[in-house]
């Protein structure tokens, strides 16, 4: 299974080719508000490095969010576009499944936490299941707090938010707590790969009709007229 792999959602733009969960060809570098403007040229270099056309590809993912309200909005946009023209399939997937597969350990509760701003992370556990994860409960948006509420036990945190809470989780969860390097804090083509492979076998598709960007600030992710 051959597949294009697109993410967003943060200050690298990344788009990858795999094979499998195997990366054949991958772009993954800062380019902070320029991904309108680079996504399909960085595509275009991707299938070209790769071997591949959009012909051989299989399926193609996206991340949905949490992330970039604008990234995610491109992003999603794109791999819409291409998916209603050539009829791929398409997989979305979270940036915090994403991360918590950087991270997977076995016996281990799983907590990715991104900086979401006004003092507030977004966040979910996950804990592993044999080569995958399996998330417990919903998406989480909050304050450190309150999601610290609702860890017991050992645990490891990884995500942009560790240099902003990095104490307050330490010392909230009441069990043994480590974090991951910061290397593992944003999602990264391997794991993406895996990821969209891994929910290929499975069948979970998004029609490309009707996939939206995971907002969970819903009630501000709106455009308002401003007012004269």
């Amino acid at each position: 299974m051959h597949s294009l792999i697109v993410d967003t959602s943060g200050q690298n733009l990344c788009v990858a080719v795999a094979d499998n969960e195997w990366v054949i060809c991958r772009y993954n570098r800062p380019q902070d508000r320029q991904h309108g403007r680079l996504l399909i040229p960085t595509i275009d270099a991707v299938l070209r490095k790769s071997g591949y056309a959009l012909a051989d590809i299989d399926c193609c993912g996206v991340n949905i969010g949490p992330g970039s309200f604008t990234g995610l909005r491109i992003g999603v946009a794109t791999l819409k576009g291409l998916c209603l023209a050539s009829g791929k399939p398409l997989i979305g997937f979270s940036s915090l499944d994403a991360l918590a597969l950087r991270v997977q350990e076995q016996a281990r509760l799983i907590c990715p936490v991104i900086d979401a701003k006004r003092q507030q992370v977004y966040s979910a556990l996950f804990y592993s299941a044999g080569n995958d994860i399996r998330r417990k409960g919903t998406y989480f948006l909050g304050p450190v707090d309150v999601l610290l509420k609702k860890i017991s036990g050992d645990v490891i945190f990884t995500g942009d938010a560790i240099r902003l809470y990095r104490e307050q989780l330490r010392t909230g969860s009441g069990g043994r707590v480590e974090f991951a390097p910061e290397r593992c804090w944003s999602p990264d083509p391997h794991s993406l790969a895996k990821l969209v492979y891994g929910r290929w076998k499975k069948k979970t598709f998004i029609s490309a009709e009707k996939i939206e960007p995971l907002y969970l600030y819903k009630n501000t992710c709106t455009v308002v007229r401003k007012k004269k």
